[in-house]
């Protein structure tokens, strides 16, 4: 308490009835106590802040894992996606060659029959 505030809680005791050396006495624990009080409340507060932040830390480590699993089912789906293209794309040109053979197997076989046509 600031010693401005300490007197006037001095002159407020001694006006209340007490003695000078009962109104120092009281205003001298009055301010230990609040001094105390204080540190009590700031150590409260330090405690209930490291709480809360291993808290936070604990729930940030959680959607970090979730995260790092959902990111990892989509990778697997997207190499499922890339494995399935692949293999339609295979598919896709086999046919198309399949459909070139039998085009060119058609035009040949058209020659042979009507070699004189062109």
């Amino acid at each position: 308490m600031p010693i401005t505030e300490e007197r006037q809680a001095i002159q407020d005791l001694r006006d209340a009835g007490f003695s000078q050396r009962q109104a120092e006495v009281l205003a001298a624990k009055l301010e230990i106590t609040a001094q105390a009080t204080q540190q009590g409340l700031k150590d409260f507060i330090r405690q209930e802040f490291a709480q809360f932040r291993q808290e936070v830390k604990a729930e940030l480590a959680q959607v970090r894992a979730e995260m790092n699993n959902r990111f990892a089912q989509t990778d697997v789906k997207f190499a499922d996606m890339r494995t399935e293209l692949h293999s339609s794309l295979r598919d896709q040109t086999l046919k198309l060659l399949a459909v070139l053979i039998a085009a060119i197997s058609l035009a040949v076989a058209i020659i042979k029959i009507f070699p004189n046509a062109h």
